[in-house]
């Protein structure tokens, strides 16, 4: 008998049944019920397993529940997940929130690694998925982890390897890394006070990284540490909040260098800049042809008073090596822009002549005034059609003329038509001029609608809008569908 037929519970009734394929994306409102699993795990307080170094990680397999429960400690364990699942069979990592709510934390601080394990690079990452010579090296696929809180993956936090010595975090630790590894998904999960809060290598592949709460990471001083820094072949960003990095830290939110990247339906905020859409390094995801189209929708952008760099989003590379650049098409649409800048607020940057931007349905609202948005600087073609912006905006404050802005339909004004701006509900009135507004038919639409609209506390809403759409991130009030089980509750 398998060690971890040992391992496992007794069988419920149903335990033989073939548990459903699990789909990829996973929807927003997915449960995982154990009866599905071949084997679980329980840890925490009163089970056989007390913390998360006492799973045989090396030794899962397909079909895996790993239940970690919530306890009144923090659990401070480093581990490596390596293994090979299935869509019929995945491994599961689930959170069990206590009866008031609360996550179960894994904290970095004074963390032990499970000294079975061994892998490269410990003092870069809390969790690691594939990167390793126990497990065996391989590339792990369909792995979850979802509803658990991870902090403290940063100096001067410092941890015991898997030999028994200290080590002090790197300065590009992150809180979750994945080195290699198709298929996997991190949700609503609550990720801070790291480095880097997520980060993904080149080797990775079709990431879900969905309803996650990812605040206060970065370095003091330093430009290199982000709330997430991923590079992959395939990359979705959906119903995540993005708070500001912590105090002094001048990376961006979100940096990215993959092929295939959708951004939708979030809140970002803070950071130099809110999107560092940037280049590849690695022809694998540079030949591939979804390198050349990047889509960001639905989303609420907000830009803080901290200092940074001038420009939101910036679409292109920031390397010497400028053809690996993006140069293809940012598809920007149906997002809510929001700028407490005092100074200028340039919208987007394209850092080479052959990329280009297509924008259409946004909001665009400076707090401080009108007169100080610029729609893009450095190179490239930017469409700007039916969006809001206020008075006064210009096709850029850059004295180079190495762009070119083709506008149409666009609206200005005061107020876009907010519900609540001081309290942050940023839907529409039902007498707000931006609806009805949108009557642009791209065919990126119909490849990817905006049929959602993100909801504060990491959930989500179906968004309610025949066309001619409504500009912004969300649809009028009166257009909202009638209240349905809230999708990220388990």
């Amino acid at each position: 008998m398998s060690l971890l037929l040992l391992l496992s519970f007794p069988a419920s009734q149903g335990e033989d049944q073939q548990p459903p394929p699990t789909p990829w994306p996973i929807p927003i409102d997915w449960r995982w019920h154990p009866e599905h699993f071949e084997h679980r795990i329980d840890v925490g307080p009163g089970y056989a397993f007390e913390t998360p170094s006492e799973v045989p990680w090396e030794g899962l397999t397909g079909g895996t529940l790993v239940r970690i429960h919530a306890r009144q400690d923090p659990y401070k364990d480093k581990w490596v997940i390596g293994t090979v699942a299935s869509a019929q069979a995945p491994l599961v990592v689930l959170g069990i929130p206590d009866r008031a709510g609360h996550l179960p934390v894994v904290s970095g601080a004074d963390a032990v690694t499970r000294p079975q394990l061994d892998y490269w690079n410990e003092a870069r990452s809390l969790l690691k998925i594939g990167g390793s010579n126990v497990p065996p090296s391989g590339t792990p696929r369909w792995i979850v982890v979802e509803g658990i809180e991870f902090r403290h993956a940063r100096p001067p936090f410092s941890f015991v390897d898997r030999k028994g010595r200290r080590q002090t975090y790197a300065q590009n630790a992150a809180a979750l890394q994945i080195e290699r590894g198709g298929r996997i998904a991190i949700r609503k999960c609550r990720i801070h006070d790291s480095a880097n809060g997520i980060f993904a290598s080149h080797g990775s592949r079709d990431l879900l990284i969905q309803g996650n709460h990812i605040f206060r990471n970065g370095i003091p001083g330093s430009i290199y540490a982000h709330g997430a820094y991923t590079e992959s072949l395939g990359i979705r960003y959906e119903f995540n909040h993005f708070s500001p990095l912590c105090p002094g830290c001048r990376g961006n939110s979100l940096k990215d260098r993959s092929a295939g990247t959708v951004i939708r339906f979030n809140t970002i905020e803070g950071g130099n800049r809110l999107l560092d859409l940037v280049e590849s390094t690695h022809p694998d995801i540079i030949g591939d042809r979804a390198y050349r189209e990047t889509f960001v929708y639905g989303n609420i952008l907000i830009a803080g008073e901290e200092k940074g760099e001038e420009e939101i989003i910036h679409y292109g590379g920031d390397g010497p090596r400028r053809h690996r650049y993006r140069e293809g098409t940012l598809f920007l649409y149906h997002n809510t822009v929001l700028s407490h800048r005092a100074g200028r607020t340039t919208l987007l940057r394209l850092s080479s002549p052959r990329a280009s931007a297509i924008l259409f349905g946004n909001i665009v609202f400076l707090t401080k005034g009108s007169g100080r948005l610029g729609i893009v600087r450095g190179r490239g073609k930017v469409l700007l059609v039916e969006n809001w912006l206020p008075p006064g905006w210009h096709a850029t404050f850059s004295l180079f003329s190495g762009h070119a802005v083709r506008a149409a339909g666009n609206l200005t004004g005061t107020d876009p038509g907010f519900l609540n701006l001081a309290a942050g509900d940023l839907h529409l009135r039902p007498d707000a001029p931006c609806i009805d507004r949108v009557t642009f038919q791209p065919g990126v639409r119909a490849r990817h609608p905006v049929t959602w609209q993100y909801r504060r506390e990491l959930q989500g809403e179906p968004r309610n809008d025949p066309p001619p759409y409504d500009i912004g991130a969300y649809a009028a009030i009166e257009r909202r569908k009638p209240a349905s089980p809230t999708p990220f509750d388990r």
